[in-house]
């Protein structure tokens, strides 16, 4: 019966859609005014079929949690704090140490940790409090995992913390004392694109540093690490592109003889498109970036203030971030369903040209040289840059829209006297092995503007 459902309906051909499509134009340009070529270099279409359905099977996690952030202070106050979190369903928290000494009897207390995940962002990946974090795992069969990006930190900050072979054998012996820890490295690939970098490089740049790891620490490491990836506000690319990750890393594992279909994929709208004026949009934007994880098939979800980038750490923003995922889990019920972009030609396309063009990429520059060699020669530094200028033009030309910030301002607002922070952080001039990647947000210089004019 459903092979014969449209039966009594002819069907149409993309030629005659086409067909249609330029007589709606009324003698306008077909590729001109419906086509329309991205930043990555993929062509869109306005409307795609049964032709671009892609032979690439999605992965969809079951179950995606909410995930949070805290900051170690006292034990009993931190304790209260992951509590409190729970009881809002965040099963997924960071805990940044910025001490050696840490109770975790008392930290953890009352607290059941074999189904809460926990990170661990350490300061100084000191090995006394990771052998004692190990063997609390151990005992409480507590799923613990190392926030840590060695490479991340190298290529955000320029330099090494000592030197690159002393912090390399630490951390093969740091790797050695956390046996029961489910995963050693979180991979930000949110530098790439904080820094700019379009859709095809934050993949095969991400890859290109997954596989030094590799290099560095064997194949058994492909177990240990899991992405950190920022989502964009260009919707169903951010849904694809979390496929094409998934994807494509499954390919690089395989290789390896150690295929991972379901990497963990840590999804944080990006801070690129956020804004100081009208920052009450933020909460939209977000919305929208989490909204795209969740469909591209993310496994945890770490939503921000929407006003921290001009705000200090505050309850309210912390509870508005928290309910925007607790929205659409519970209200929206877009979890309900077991794979909701499977069907979309578009995606599917988009999905296709973004693993194509990552992986033509990350041979390219695997074939050449390491990742590091790269960093040293500043091609992937220049490259994003050269992105990012194209992307700034654009916001500057309005190609690319904020809403209340280039298009839309209300030019009766002030905000001068509600700065809590710096919104524009500025690094400070020093030598560094490598050129580092500066993370930067599309508004920052015209809103300079404003404020000084305030």
């Amino acid at each position: 019966m459903r092979s014969n459902l449209f039966k009594e309906f002819d069907s149409i051909s993309e030629k005659h859609w086409k067909q249609q499509i330029q007589f709606d134009l009324a003698g306008k340009d077909f590729n001109s005014e419906v086509n329309w070529t991205s930043n990555e270099g993929v062509n869109v279409k306005p409307f795609f079929t049964d032709k671009y359905k892609s032979a690439n099977t999605f992965f969809i996690p079951e179950n995606w949690n909410i995930s949070q952030e805290i900051y170690l202070t006292e034990e009993s106050k931190s304790n209260k704090e992951i509590k409190k979190l729970i009881t809002h369903e965040v099963y997924d928290i960071t805990i940044h140490i910025h001490k050696k000494n840490i109770n975790l009897d008392i930290l953890f207390d009352d607290i059941d940790l074999t189904y809460i995940n926990i990170y661990f962002k350490l300061e100084d990946l000191d090995e006394l409090i990771l052998s004692k974090l190990n063997e609390y795992a151990k005992e409480n069969k507590s799923l613990f995992h190392l926030d840590q990006d060695l490479l991340g930190d190298y290529l955000s900050s320029g330099n090494w913390k000592k030197n690159y072979k002393q912090e390399v054998n630490r951390f093969k012996d740091i790797l050695n004392k956390i046996t029961h820890f489910k995963s050693a490295i979180q991979l930000k690939s949110t530098n790439f694109q904080e820094a700019g970098a379009n859709i095809i490089q934050q993949i095969s740049y991400s890859m290109c540093q997954a596989n030094e790891y590799i290099n560095l620490f064997g194949s058994t490491i492909i177990k240990q690490l899991n992405f950190e990836i920022a989502i964009g506000s260009n919707y169903f690319f951010e849904i694809a592109k979390i496929q094409a990750f998934r994807i494509l890393w499954k390919t690089i594992s395989n290789s390896y003889g150690i295929p991972i279909n379901n990497v963990h994929v840590i999804a944080i709208p990006t801070t690129r498109n956020k804004t100081i004026y009208d920052y009450n949009n933020n909460i939209i934007r977000s919305t929208s970036e989490c909204m795209a994880a969740i469909l591209g098939g993310a496994n945890s979800i770490k939503n921000f203030n929407y006003d921290s980038i001009y705000k200090n750490r505050n309850e309210f923003s912390k509870r508005i971030a928290i309910n925007q995922l607790l929205i659409l889990k519970h209200e929206s019920h877009i979890d309900k369903v077991k794979n909701p972009i499977s069907g979309s030609y578009y995606i599917s396309y988009l999905v296709d040209e973004f693993s194509k063009k990552s992986f033509k990429l990350f041979k390219e520059l695997d074939c050449k040289s390491g990742f590091l060699d790269h960093l040293k020669n500043g091609t992937i530094q220049r490259k994003i840059k050269e992105n990012a200028s194209r992307e700034q033009e654009n916001y500057q030309s309005k190609l690319e829209i904020l809403v209340g910030s280039n298009c839309y301002a209300n030019m009766d607002e002030k905000m001068k006297q509600q700065l809590e922070t710096n919104p524009f952080p500025s690094r400070k001039s020093k030598k560094t092995l490598i050129e580092p990647l500066i993370k930067k947000r599309l508004a920052a210089e015209s809103e300079k503007t404003r404020l000084d004019n305030e």
